[in-house]
């Protein structure tokens, strides 16, 4: 799927309210959820763009909200109607600093969170998890800088793959095509540390980076770092010296499989539309750490818990709200500006993604 501005993204969905995807397209009960929900969603994004900040979160959340609906609608393999949030904030006394706003699920067989989890086959959340770690492990907001004064979380990684193509003059198959690895197959990550041991703490947090391992260079080429041993490191397009991370990997094996195992290394994989798509696309993915214990949601589910959580805090807590978007005396008001406005940028592009049941199925899958 193409890179889509917010608005572009909704011109595609209101394009689908006449031609429902999945189950929509054949239950009518399904097809006026469908339609109904995706119409509300999309009045309630031009609302949100309309909205100041302080007020944003409200129509951000429940545009998002009822877009859960119409994909239940579309893709939900049993009862589509989706009857509450399924996520709340519980109280605290004294209240809580903002990004340690703790979102909790209620684990409803009906609610919305849960249904939308089952609809595009994502984890859903294994118990309360902070506003912060909702925020950093998101892959469309690893650009956007939490002030250390706000709290530190693991950060998603960014875990280049490049293309997936045989050469032209290669008429082989995948699965037949040889490769020789050295033993290892590598990505440079954006990680702190500077040993083997350094990396080994850091990647424990990142489900399917655990086999993984820092690579330090030996006499003969690339090797498994050594605990004291110094990690390779070399500069990504923006400059910034990325450590070298490998798995274990056969000496000789075949194209198909050097890909099944370097997907492997990531939650999530999607095309990486910094590169041109011609002749092939670049495929980017993302290692997400672990929340409340558990795998981390799809990128959608985590916007949702997310706002939910900020909406939270407008609707009921104004002037903690308000206080934390106040350019003049907040640390963290440039950020929250910026993932509000990616927010409207990012939402509806995933929910079309989800509409289409394109790369939500299976969340290492493109």
């Amino acid at each position: 799927m193409p890179d889509l501005s917010g608005s572009q993204a909704w011109q595609a969905i209101r394009a689908l309210r006449a031609a429902p995807t999945g189950r929509a397209r054949r239950d009518p009960d399904r097809q006026h959820t469908f339609v109904a929900a995706l119409r509300q969603a999309e009045e309630l994004a031009a609302a949100s763009d309309a909205a100041g900040y302080a007020a944003r979160p409200l129509p951000l959340f429940y545009c998002l909200s009822q877009a859960g609906r119409a994909i239940a609608a579309a893709h939900h393999p049993g009862d589509s109607a989706l009857r509450a949030h399924g996520l709340s904030i519980p109280p605290s006394n004294p209240p809580r600093p903002l990004l340690k706003t703790l979102v909790k699920p209620q684990k409803r067989l009906d609610d919305s969170f849960g249904g939308v989890a089952v609809s595009i086959g994502s984890p859903t959340l294994s118990g309360a998890v902070e506003l912060g770690a909702l925020w950093a492990a998101n892959p469309d907001l690893r650009d956007v800088p939490i002030p250390a004064s706000a709290g530190r979380w693991p950060r998603v990684l960014e875990v280049p793959i490049g293309t997936q193509a045989l050469p032209r003059e290669v008429d082989q198959a995948p699965n037949v095509y040889p490769i020789s690895t050295g033993g290892i197959i590598g990505a440079s990550v954006d990680l702190p540390g500077t040993t083997g041991t350094d990396i080994q703490q850091v990647l424990s947090v990142y489900p399917t980076l655990r086999t993984a391992f820092g690579v330090a260079q030996g006499p003969y080429g690339a090797v498994q770092a050594g605990p004291n041993d110094v990690v390779v490191r070399g500069p990504d397009h923006q400059g910034v010296m990325r450590a070298t991370i490998g798995v274990s990997a056969p000496h000789q094996t075949n194209i198909a499989d050097f890909w099944r195992r370097q997907r492997e290394m990531a939650s999530f994989v999607e095309v990486d539309h910094r590169y041109p798509e011609r002749p092939h696309p670049h495929l980017v993915g993302y290692a997400m750490p672990t929340l409340a214990g558990g795998e981390s949601p799809h990128p959608l589910l985590l916007w949702w818990a997310l706002l939910l959580g900020l909406s939270s805090l407008a609707r009921y807590e104004p002037s903690t709200w308000t206080g934390a978007i106040d350019l003049d005396s907040s640390e963290l008001a440039v950020s929250l500006e910026r993932v509000l406005d990616l927010a409207g940028q990012h939402v509806p592009r995933r929910v079309l993604e989800a509409l289409m049941g394109g790369g939500t199925k299976s969340p290492r899958i493109v």
